[in-house]
């Protein structure tokens, strides 16, 4: 007994001495929260300051060949040393991912190899930080283009110890693959109060890597060929599809990986994604496609794991039932999906009318209520060109076509972005063009934050691509128009096309589900070619700023100088679940009477921020009350709640 007695004071201690190293000067302890005044800069403006990355102390670098990986790469964000600011670590394609702590005062310090997390020898993707073995300390999952040559790829998980060291337990682990993983999302799927994983798959190979098209035997006879290639544009693997009876035939080995497409001809499917279990202990165990787990829309079982080109997903609860639910943004022609969740591990696809249409090339998703109505909205972001010149230039790969009469469950594929406004029945109204933001040039994530801190979310995208491969100008200039070409020659006519380096966009929501473009206005107009972004309060002040993770360049932090009253969110959920990932947070009394927003983790194209949630406070004093409703059913209640204060809120037991 006593012996025990012993062991609890001392944790009881421990644990003391490790909550006041981790937690920033100031903090006021009250039951079942603690909160602490925030800096706000009253001499800022609204909008915000570019920074770069050098002047930062940062000197990542993501340097590439010429057209070499063109789907870019992604950054994590999270407080991985526990010392209360939010650290910063890059992907990177060819070459060491960087790890940076966030020293306060926009300065960061490279940390990497202590930290023992460079992934050298790899592709990097993706990554996200979230604590999957209950320690109280963030860990890091790596995701890569999955392995060829002598490169490694696939799935990798780094747990981390909470004084700035990783260890790799990927094997042990139960998440080792070779699947060209792209996007990690995380929430607890089935209740049990663990952290479970969702990866987006694409395929093995990076998109300029490997093309398709007709060739020539050393017999002369015309096949369709898939051609691998490397960096010095040497053929490192080629597959020929042979032709019987007039129609092209796949080679049994290749029956996972390739079908016969709409045109007759021969292709590539991605790699399944993956839904990954987590025990609360670092350990994952997947889902089977196949096994009842998901149903279809009538339903039934689904029969075969979808072989989409997975680019990124999310969880979140979409049609407000409290249980998470998925989308999965996919490339090309592979429909997007959106599984609605039971809340206990199970999903079925969403109902044929649910959604009348869908993106073609959709690259990422965000939720949010941005008419303050209760229901959730969201944002699928596409190819359209932001200009009416850009949309002469550019050759769509996909044109409208009239549907005959009550032809309602097709849903037709769009190229642009997408709208989709919730009724609050499961079904969705899809209105890019009412409100105004149904293109944003090659776009690959929209985030929503309140840049003006009026009480709606603004919508900000993160694009730029770097070949124009739809330049109509290009195509007619090499007389390709219906022409089927070699794969050297397809990859020998991409070196032709312009540099894609258009404006990000940023709009702000006006409140009544029409949006104005501010990009300019706030200082978000950069013209670097970016794919992986992701939102944090890197000086502690409340509001969100921005990192963009920069295609053959150095980074960009964009420092945001709201000046508006702000009430910062935090969770401290139970051991299994300390982000409080799906967890719905509620404001009332603040800048409009309700603002609500869910917490979570992961699930930005390549990228996860770091879980902090701010809310407009308006002009009033105070009077102002948090409601959170935790994803396990419990609810807290903080009342009194004043402006210019974050609020860490506690999970009651269970």
């Amino acid at each position: 007994m006593i012996k025990r007695l012993r062991f609890l004071v001392v944790w009881i201690a421990l644990g003391f001495a490790i909550g006041a190293a981790a937690a920033p000067p100031g903090w006021r302890e009250e039951q079942g929260h603690r909160w602490a005044a925030l800096a706000v800069n009253a001499k800022g403006r609204t909008g915000f300051t570019r920074l770069e990355a050098k002047q930062c102390g940062v000197d990542f670098l993501n340097e590439l060949e010429q057209d070499e990986s063109l789907d870019g790469s992604g950054v994590a964000l999270g407080d991985f040393d526990g010392d209360g600011r939010c650290d910063v670590y890059f992907c990177h394609l060819r070459g060491r991912n960087r790890l940076y702590r966030n020293l306060g005062g926009w300065k960061f310090k490279d940390v990497t190899e202590e930290a023992g997390v460079a992934c050298e020898g790899q592709r990097s993707k993706g990554a996200c930080f979230a604590d999957v073995n209950s320690d109280g300390h963030l860990d890091l999952f790596v995701t890569a283009i999955g392995a060829r040559e002598a490169l490694v790829g696939g799935l990798r998980l780094f747990l981390g110890d909470g004084a700035g060291h990783f260890r790799e337990t990927t094997g042990e682990a139960g998440v080792a693959s070779n699947s060209g993983s792209h996007t990690l999302a995380f929430g607890d799927v089935n209740g049990d109060g663990w952290l479970d994983c969702y990866v987006a798959n694409n395929r093995t190979e990076g998109r300029d890597e490997v093309l398709l098209g007709f060739s020539e035997t050393l017999s002369g006879r015309r096949v369709f060929s898939r051609v691998a290639y490397d960096i010095n544009n040497k053929v490192t693997l080629r597959v020929d599809f042979p032709m019987l009876a007039g129609r092209f035939m796949i080679p049994p080995a290749l029956k996972d990986r390739f079908e016969i497409n709409e045109k007759g001809e021969p292709g590539e499917r991605g790699f399944p994604d993956a839904l990954l279990l987590g025990d609360g202990y670092g350990k994952f165990r997947p889902v089977s496609w196949t096994a009842g787990d998901f149903l279809d829309e009538d339903g039934k079982p689904v029969t075969e794991a979808p072989h989409d080109l997975g680019l990124s997903a999310t969880i979140r609860d979409f049609d407000g039932n409290g249980t998470p639910d998925i989308y999965v943004c996919n490339d090309f022609g592979s429909p997007d999906r959106m599984w609605l969740g039971d809340g206990k591990g199970g999903f079925r696809a969403a109902p044929r009318t649910a959604l009348r249409n869908i993106p073609y090339s959709s690259m990422g998703v965000e939720i949010g209520d941005l008419d303050r109505d209760g229901n959730s909205d969201f944002f699928v972001v596409e190819m359209k060109p932001g200009t009416h010149a850009g949309r002469v230039q550019q050759m769509p790969q996909v044109r409208g076509s009239l549907r005959p009469p009550g032809m309602i469950e097709d849903r037709p594929q769009l190229m642009r972005n997408t709208l989709y406004w919730n009724r609050g029945d499961t079904t969705w109204s899809e209105i890019a063009h009412l409100a105004g933001i149904d293109a944003s040039d090659w776009s690959w994530q929209p985030i929503f934050l309140d840049v003006d801190l009026d009480g709606y979310e603004d919508i900000f995208v993160c694009n730029g691509y770097a070949r124009d491969m739809l330049d109509q100008d290009v195509i007619t200039a090499a007389n390709v128009h219906g022409t089927l070409l070699t794969p050297r020659q397809q990859r020998d006519l991409l070196a032709t096309y312009p540099r894609l380096a258009p404006p990000k966009f940023a709009w702000r929501n006006r409140g009544d589900l029409t949006f104005e473009d501010k990009a300019t206005e706030w200082g978000l107009d950069a013209r670097d070619i970016a794919q992986g972004t992701a939102e944090a309060d890197f000086d502690n002040d409340g509001d969100l700023d921005l990192v963009l993770n920069v295609y053959r360049g150095a980074p960009l932090f964009f420092r945001n100088g709201a000046t508006a009253p702000r009430v910062a969110v935090r969770l401290k959920g139970l051991t299994g679940n300390p982000a409080g990932a799906g967890a719905k947070i509620t404001l009332r009394g603040g800048a409009v009477p309700v603002q609500t927003r869910e917490m979570f983790v992961g699930g930005r194209y390549l990228s996860g921020g770091d879980p902090q949630l701010c809310f407009a406070a308006g002009k009033g004093a105070g009077g102002m009350s948090i409601e959170v409703m935790w994803r396990g059913g419990a609810k807290s209640l903080v009342d009194g709640v004043l402006a210019n204060r974050i609020y860490e809120i506690s999970e009651p037991s269970r």
